[in-house]
């Protein structure tokens, strides 16, 4: 505002305030299902992200219906597979506004006890440290046989997450063991 003279007025209007909410939540992905030996190490890949609009840590919780011992290690090299690299998960990960984490459940099916086949359901619960209300869940679905013999297949893709037009590379992998027993008809 000008008035003449070369005099100046300034008027402050109204203040206005906005709050800034927390917006997004924390995510895992994607449900696996298996068939495992008794005696035998089941492992099930995933995926943690951060959608929040900031950075945050997150903490695990590992049930199993059937309380089998499940645990979680680091995927560094995102390849789906326990390796020499991969480190147990201890405490909390921390990961930036829209950052994800690839990470394994390992899963060692008992040799004894309990009736065989049998079917555990293990469920995985990733949860904000700075708001208990912003969680994801995602449960696996293991199946064991009790065999003298066993083949196993695995299907690996080449990373966890994927946008249209992307190309894929799948490996498939797979064995046979059997014992003189599972040969016997």
């Amino acid at each position: 505002l000008s008035i003449g003279g070369g005099h100046t007025i300034t008027q402050d209007s109204d203040t206005s305030y906005v709050a800034v909410g927390r917006i997004g939540s924390v995510d895992v992905t994607p449900p696996r299902a298996a068939t495992g030996v008794v005696g035998a190490r089941s492992v099930f890949a995933h995926v943690v992200s951060n959608s929040q609009n900031f950075a945050d840590s997150v903490t695990f919780e590992v049930r199993s219906r059937r309380s089998w011992l499940g645990r979680l290690y680091t995927d560094r090299n995102g390849d789906g597979e326990l390796g020499d690299e991969d480190s147990e998960l201890a405490g909390h990960v921390t990961l930036a506004a829209g950052g994800e984490m690839a990470f394994l459940l390992v899963v060692d099916i008992p040799a004894a006890g309990g009736s065989h086949p049998a079917v555990d359901t293990l469920t995985i619960t990733a949860r904000s440290a700075s708001d208990s209300t912003k969680s994801g869940t995602v449960s696996n679905t293991l199946a064991t046989r009790a065999l003298a013999s066993e083949m196993q297949l695995t299907v690996q893709v080449d990373r966890a997450t994927a946008s249209v037009g992307d190309l894929l590379s799948y490996t498939a992998r797979w064995s046979y063991a059997a014992t003189a027993a599972g040969l016997q008809s």
